[in-house]
């Protein structure tokens, strides 16, 4: 069974990156794919969207300090087909439908990050 393999980073403003892995059960079509990189975007970059809202890890939370320069803004890199097993236990078609006409929560997204920085050392 062809499954749906979706790669994507966290990059702070010095460039420091994260990265993101999620195979999600079944495959994705053409056309579902294309509709989730055109709900992606932000005053960040044309493929930035904010993981935590369409039920992906926050890989930015895998740093040990945080920096100035950092926000919650993550970079989708690739949604392929794969033969790899599933990680995630929601499949790829209901994982789709949170993309559907999704807007994204800002001010949520600012708050969870502005809580991983109060619990997190600044970095030097």
């Amino acid at each position: 069974m062809t499954n749906t393999e979706v790669e994507y980073m966290y990059r702070d403003g010095s460039n420091y990156k994260q990265y993101g892995r999620a195979v999600f059960e079944g495959e994705l079509t053409e056309e579902q794919v294309a509709t989730i990189w055109a709900n992606t975007g932000s005053t960040w970059g044309d493929d930035h969207f904010l993981p935590a809202q369409v039920g992906l890890e926050v890989v930015a939370e895998n740093f040990e300090s945080h920096y100035d320069d950092d926000h919650p803004w993550h970079e989708l890199i690739s949604i392929e087909p794969t033969e790899s097993l599933p990680t995630e236990d929601t499949p790829a078609a209901e994982w789709f439908e949170q993309w559907v006409d999704i807007q994204w929560d800002v001010e949520a997204a600012e708050a969870r990050f502005q809580e991983w920085v109060y619990h997190t050392p600044q970095g030097h």
